[in-house]
């Protein structure tokens, strides 16, 4: 089994919506929900966002490990950066080692690490689509030479890759 995790926010208030979706793995199917409604009285802070989420969502997965234990899942795929971070440790790092299950960031943003930046990830991705047309995904290797993760173009987008 593997679980979805995000928030969610109302636009312009500090209400939200931690969410935690159990999947069976490979049908996708949805095997159990945990949501609860948070007021975010943390603000964002770039690099900091574990200290802002994991708090709200880790009581969800351990709601689900206590109350439903044949729903634990075996990885957590979490919106937000995890090894590819500054400091090695994003929102899913962070959260899988509070909740003892690996996770996966899954990132809508790119954080500069190891001389890897958004704008020479763009163009590094326009021009290899270009060339290899079906090519979806292209690997984040640093400065130092250190693989971070991938970036992925997902369905039919050409220039919003997430951040694996």
């Amino acid at each position: 089994m593997v679980a979805g995790v995000d928030i969610s926010f109302v636009k312009d208030t500090t209400l939200a919506v931690a969410s935690v979706v159990v999947l069976s793995y490979p049908q996708l199917k949805v095997l159990h929900t945990e949501m609860q409604h948070v007021e975010m009285t943390i603000p964002y802070i770039p690099g900091y966002l574990a200290f802002r989420e994991v708090p709200l969502v880790a009581p969800l997965i351990d709601k689900i490990k206590k109350d439903h234990p044949q729903f634990t899942p075996q990885l957590l795929l979490v919106d937000g950066n995890g090894v590819h971070h500054p400091r090695g440790c994003g929102f899913a790092t962070h959260l899988g080692q509070m909740v003892d299950i690996p996770a996966i960031g899954c990132a809508k943003s790119m954080l500069v690490v190891d001389g890897i930046g958004r704008d020479e990830v763009g163009a590094s991705l326009h021009a290899l689509t270009s060339t290899i047309p079906t090519t979806k995904v292209m690997p984040l290797v640093g400065t130092s030479g250190a693989l971070w993760g991938f970036a992925a173009l997902t369905g039919n987008s050409i220039s919003k890759p997430i951040y694996v």
